[in-house]
């Protein structure tokens, strides 16, 4: 009798990450920053042995991704915050070991007395 090999995945979070992204449709949103959250929730493939060597190699790390972040939103001006969601989404899923992704994000200055976000979730094709 063959065993199948486990598949074993776990759940990798970043939330509240914070930057400043020119982001919206608006002239004034064009021109000048305007704060920003992030929370990603990640399922990793889960390694066989966790240890130094196997992080940035088979998982990413949270230092990654969150540099990974960081630099696509502050790197240009978008329109719409559901284009860059969904732009975040497809970098975070050619991370290493990444099979499935849900991110948040939100402006929490874009409407008096309340939080405009939208939440995108994304898998690897036979994830």
């Amino acid at each position: 009798m063959v065993m199948k090999e486990k598949k074993r995945t776990y759940r990798m979070s970043l939330h509240g990450v914070k930057v400043a992204a020119r982001l919206g449709l608006r002239d004034h949103e064009q021109k000048t920053p305007q704060p920003l959250e992030m929370d990603v929730d990640l399922e990793v493939r889960c390694p066989l042995v966790f240890e130094e060597e196997h992080i940035s190699r088979e998982v990413p790390s949270y230092s990654d991704i969150r540099s990974l972040l960081i630099e696509a939103v502050t790197t240009s001006h978008t329109p719409l915050l559901e284009t860059l969601a969904l732009r975040l989404v497809d970098l975070c899923l050619q991370e290493p070991g990444v099979e499935r992704v849900c991110l948040k994000l939100s402006k929490p200055m874009a409407l008096k007395g309340g939080v405009a976000s939208v939440t995108f979730e994304g898998e690897k094709e036979g994830a």
